[in-house]
C-alpha cells in the first residue's frame, strides 16, 4: 500500500498504466486518515475534557507554520522548521512573557518567507514556458 500511495502522489496517470488501482488508494488514504483524525480528536477531547469544534485549532496553525517554515513540500524541512519553531518558542517564553509565544512563532514566519519565500529547505519554482 505505501509504494502505491506514493506512486499516485508522484504521478497518478502513471500509476494507474503500471496496474495500481488508483481510485481505490485514493480512498484507502481518505479512510485511513478520517480514523487517525478520529481517534486524535477523541483522545484530545478526553485530555482537555471538553470537545469543540477549535479545540485543535492553534496545534494545526503550529504545524502549518513548521511546514512553510522549512519549505512546503520537503519533509525533512517541515522537520527543520519545527525545530526551529519549537526552540523559539521555548526561547520566547523564558525571556519574554509567555502569553507573546504565539506572537513569536508567527513573526519568525513572516520573517522567513520575507528573506526565503519558498522556505528553509524549499526550492524555487521554475515556470514552464
Amino acid at each position: 500500500m505505501g509504494r502505491a500511495c506514493r506512486a499516485c502522489a508522484e504521478d497518478l496517470k502513471m500509476a494507474s498504466l503500471l496496474g495500481i488501482n488508483t481510485d481505490r488508494v485514493i480512498a484507502l488514504t481518505f479512510v485511513i486518515g478520517a480514523a487517525m483524525a478520529a481517534v486524535a480528536g477523541v483522545l484530545l477531547g478526553q485530555f482537555y475534557g471538553v470537545i469543540n469544534p477549535y479545540i485543535g485549532f492553534m496545534a494545526g496553525m503550529k504545524a502549518f507554520t513548521a511546514a512553510v517554515l522549512g519549505g512546503i513540500g520537503s519533509i525533512p524541512g517541515a522537520m527543520i522548521g519545527g525545530l526551529i519553531l519549537g526552540i523559539a518558542e521555548a526561547l520566547s517564553s523564558a525571556y519574554l512573557s509567555t502569553e507573546y509565544k504565539d506572537v513569536v512563532s508567527f513573526a519568525l514566519l513572516i520573517l522567513v518567507l520575507l528573506v526565503m519565500p519558498t522556505g528553509i529547505l524549499g526550492r524555487p519554482e521554475v515556470e514552464k514556458v
